[in-house]
């Protein structure tokens, strides 16, 4: 099956620096309100600059435009629901943690029921994010390179999905 809409591309906002959390979160916004451009990534830097986060209590969502540390996705569900007023929440695959708290790796089963929900929230017209392995992103662009050692197993980079297309890939 298709899930999503293609021409949800034009929500798309274009990232500047370590913000994709940020950007990715802006296209949902955009994307749910119907407005091109809005929030710019000028807005949601000075926004995430001023906002305490929950995910580091003491700290600032975003410290800085210029910095490695992104905004954590707890935070971007916050700024959703909060500042947005859009209804939001996070779900982690597989969900569980062993009796250190260290999270369970997921397996071929979780990856099957986080697609089948994903395409759910598309099929509803839903935004939806994902956390993804850039180096997956990156190998699969056209010219794309990755980079010296790729890491295709650590989720580092914050998505806005629009489409899935299980018939053509």
């Amino acid at each position: 099956g298709v899930y999503g809409d293609i021409d949800n591309g034009k929500y798309w906002v274009k990232q500047s620096y370590e913000n994709c959390t940020l950007m990715a979160t802006a296209m949902s916004v955009a994307q749910l309100n119907g407005t091109v451009g809005v929030p710019s990534e000028a807005y949601m830097v000075a926004l995430a600059t001023a906002t305490d986060s929950v995910a580091s209590p003491g700290q600032k969502m975003y410290l800085a435009a210029d910095i490695a540390d992104g905004v954590a996705v707890e935070d971007a569900v916050v700024l959703l629901n909060t500042v947005f007023e859009l209804e939001a929440a996070t779900t982690k695959y597989p969900g569980t943690t062993d009796d250190n708290g260290d999270p369970v790796p997921a397996t071929q089963q979780d990856g099957q029921m986080a697609l089948r929900d994903l395409q759910a929230a598309l099929a509803t017209g839903k935004a939806a994010m994902a956390t993804v392995a850039s180096s997956g992103v990156w190998s699969a662009a056209i010219n794309g390179e990755p980079s010296g050692t790729p890491n295709y197993f650590d989720a580092d980079h914050e998505v806005a999905v629009i489409k899935v297309d299980l018939v053509t890939g």
